[in-house]
């Protein structure tokens, strides 16, 4: 629901109606046939016997 309040002091008016938009998705996947390059300088920080932080460089694809 999209409700839309405009306030002019010079010439007050009232809230406008309810409206209901259209929204229209398409989902167009690119093909994917390609895999990605392994990620590069993997790091841990803060490691735990239960939690650790990773990063890393994202791969170049």
């Amino acid at each position: 629901m999209i409700r839309v309040v405009a306030k002019s002091n010079s010439n007050p008016s009232k809230p406008s109606v309810h409206v209901t938009p259209i929204i229209t998705y398409v989902d167009k996947a690119v093909a994917d046939t390609e895999a990605p390059d392994a990620p590069t300088a993997v790091r841990t920080a803060d490691v735990t016997e239960t939690t650790a932080k990773v990063a890393w460089a994202a791969a170049k694809r």
